[in-house]
C-alpha cells in the first residue's frame, strides 16, 4: 500500500476541471458534457446552461414570444477531480453570487446561496458539491428581435492553506423573440352618433373607444379624431385602430353627424298685458318685441303678430312671436293682450236748480241729464228723482248714475231747491160809496180775502177795519197779508 504524505496528497488532489450540466427549464437535466481536464477545484454550472470548450452559454431559445417572461435555471457547483493548488478548505461555506449581468431584458438575483464544503473535501479525488437551489435567470421579452447579454457567477470561500478562493463562470445569454400572436385586438367602437350643434363651429363630442387583447390586455386605441374634439356641422368619419404587442392591428370606423335642429332661443317675451279700451275699436297697444339668438347663427330677427302699434279689439288677443334660423328651425313664444272697457260713462248733469214753489206740494222741476261712454257711446241715465217730478219745498239731492255694457258705473248728483218767495194775493173790493148817517160820517163794512200759492187762504189785515166809521170824504183802506214763509203783500182800496 502506497502512503502519500498529507501535504503531498493535497497537492496531488488539487486538480480542477470545469463541468457543466445541460438541463431544461422544467427541471429535466441532460448528461454532463465535460471539457479538457485541469487540476484544481472547478466551478460548475448545471441546468439550462451549455458548456462547449469552456464557453458557457444560456439560450432562452429562438421562439420566445414577444412580451412574455421566460425563466431558465443554472445550478452552481464545485467539482473535485484530480489534484491542484486551488482547493476550497474543508468545511468552507462557498458563497454564490451573480456579480454582473448585462443585456436588455435579462435579470437574476445577486445573491444565489451557499454551497457547503464537506469536512473531508481535500482528501476526495472526484466529487461535486452543488448549490441547493438553482439560480433563476429571467428574460423579459420585448418586441420581436435578437437579444444578447452576459452573466458572471462568482463562487467565493475559504481556501485550503489559508486565504480566500474565488472562482468565476462567465455565461453568455441569448434569445430570439418572435411575434407569436396572430390575432388582432377586438375593437369596441361606438355606434354612429348624431349630436346637436352647440355653436357655429359644431359640437364637442366625447365617446369611448376601447380594445381587448390578450397580449397585452386592452391595448391603446388611437382615433383620427380624438374624443372631446370639436366636430363641425355635417358627417365626419372617425377611424380608430389598435395594435397588440405582436404587431397585430385592428381598425374600424364610425360616423359623427353634427346637425342643427334647434330653433333660436327667444328672450324677453312681454308678460301678458291688460290695457284699457279707448274706443269701440279697442286700443292701440305698443310693446317691446323680444330678441332671439341661435346657437349656430347667432342673433336672429323676431316677427310678432299682431305687430306693436296695432289696434287691438276688445277682448283677449294672443300675440305670437316667431324666429327662424338659416336652416329654417323655428321657435315661437306668445303673450296675451287683453283690451278691457275699464272706463265708466261720463255724466252730464245740471248744476244746482232753484225753483219757485207752485203749491203746498212744492214745484214740478224738469232738467236734462245725459251720459257718454268712450266705448258704448250715449248711455241712459237713471236719477233718484226723475225730471218732471214734483219736488217738495226745501233742498233735494238728486243722484244719477249710468252703466256701460261692461258694467262700469258712474254716478253723480246735483241739488234742487224749491223755495216760496211769492207773497199772498189780496182781493179787495172796488171803491165803496156810502151815505153818511150823521155828522161823523157812516159805518162802512167791506169784505177782503187773500190767497197764497203755498198756504192757500190767508187772512188779510185791513186798516181801517171793516165796520169802522168813515168820516165824510174819501179814505183809503190799506190791506196786507203775510204767508207762512213771511212773504207779505199790500193792497189799498178807496172808500167814501
Amino acid at each position: 500500500m502506497l502512503v502519500i504524505p498529507a501535504s503531498k496528497g493535497r497537492i496531488f488532489l488539487r486538480l480542477l476541471r470545469i463541468m457543466v450540466v445541460l438541463g431544461m427549464v422544467l427541471g429535466m437535466v441532460s448528461p454532463i458534457i465535460s471539457v479538457a481536464p485541469a487540476f484544481a477545484d472547478n466551478a460548475n454550472l448545471s441546468g439550462d446552461v451549455v458548456v462547449n470548450n469552456n464557453n458557457v452559454s444560456l439560450s432562452f431559445g429562438t421562439t420566445v414570444c414577444s412580451n412574455t417572461i421566460v425563466t431558465k435555471f443554472a445550478r452552481a457547483a464545485v467539482s473535485r477531480q484530480s489534484n491542484g493548488n486551488n482547493v476550497f478548505a474543508n468545511n468552507a461555506q462557498v458563497t454564490v453570487t451573480v456579480s454582473s449581468i448585462t443585456g436588455t431584458g435579462f435579470s437574476a438575483p445577486q445573491t444565489a446561496g451557499i454551497i457547503p464544503i464537506p469536512a473531508n473535501w481535500t482528501l476526495q479525488s472526484n466529487s461535486t458539491q452543488s448549490l441547493p437551489v438553482p439560480v433563476p435567470v429571467t428574460f423579459n421579452a420585448g418586441g420581436p428581435g435578437t437579444y444578447a447579454g452576459s452573466m458572471t457567477i462568482s463562487l467565493s470561500g475559504a481556501k485550503d492553506g489559508g486565504g480566500t478562493l474565488t472562482l468565476t463562470v462567465n455565461v453568455s445569454l441569448s434569445a430570439t423573440v418572435i411575434g407569436c400572436d396572430s390575432t388582432p385586438p377586438t375593437l369596441n367602437l361606438p355606434a354612429n352618433m348624431t349630436v346637436e350643434a352647440t355653436s357655429a363651429s359644431g359640437a364637442v363630442v366625447t365617446y369611448a373607444a376601447t380594445a381587448t387583447d390578450t397580449n397585452p390586455t386592452n391595448p391603446v386605441v388611437t382615433c383620427s379624431r380624438a374624443s372631446g374634439s370639436t366636430f363641425s356641422l355635417g358627417t365626419t368619419t372617425v377611424t380608430c385602430s389598435a395594435t397588440d404587442a405582436a404587431g397585430n392591428n385592428a381598425s374600424g370606423t364610425f360616423t359623427v353627424t353634427v346637425r342643427d335642429t334647434t330653433g333660436p332661443v327667444i328672450s324677453g317675451t312681454p308678460s301678458n298685458m291688460t290695457v284699457p279700451a279707448v274706443s269701440a275699436s279697442g286700443a292701440t297697444v305698443n310693446y317691446t318685441s323680444p330678441t332671439a339668438a341661435d346657437a349656430v347663427d347667432g342673433a336672429r330677427p323676431v316677427t310678432c303678430t299682431p305687430a306693436s302699434g296695432s289696434t287691438f279689439a276688445l277682448g283677449q288677443t294672443t300675440v305670437t312671436c316667431t324666429s327662424r334660423d338659416t336652416r329654417n328651425n323655428t321657435s315661437t313664444s306668445a303673450f296675451v293682450i287683453d283690451v278691457k272697457d275699464q272706463a265708466a260713462p261720463v255724466l252730464q248733469l245740471p248744476g244746482s236748480i232753484a225753483a219757485e214753489a207752485t203749491s203746498a206740494s212744492g214745484a214740478v222741476v224738469t232738467y236734462t241729464a245725459g251720459a257718454t261712454d268712450n266705448v258704448d257711446g250715449s248711455r241712459p241715465v237713471t236719477c233718484s228723482r226723475p225730471s218732471g217730478s214734483t219736488f217738495a219745498l226745501g233742498t233735494t239731492t238728486v243722484t244719477c248714475s249710468a252703466t256701460d255694457n261692461a258694467g262700469n258705473t258712474n254716478s253723480g248728483s246735483f241739488f234742487v231747491t224749491v223755495q216760496d218767495t211769492t207773497p199772498p194775493t189780496i182781493t179787495v173790493p172796488g171803491p165803496i160809496t156810502a151815505e153818511a148817517t150823521g155828522a161823523g160820517g157812516a159805518a162802512v163794512t167791506y169784505s177782503t180775502s187773500a190767497s197764497d200759492l203755498v198756504d192757500g187762504a190767508v187772512t188779510p189785515s185791513c186798516s181801517p177795519a171793516s165796520g169802522s166809521v168813515f168820516s165824510i170824504g174819501t179814505a183809503t183802506v190799506n190791506c196786507s197779508a203775510v204767508d207762512a214763509h213771511s212773504n207779505s203783500s199790500n193792497k189799498a182800496s178807496m172808500s167814501p
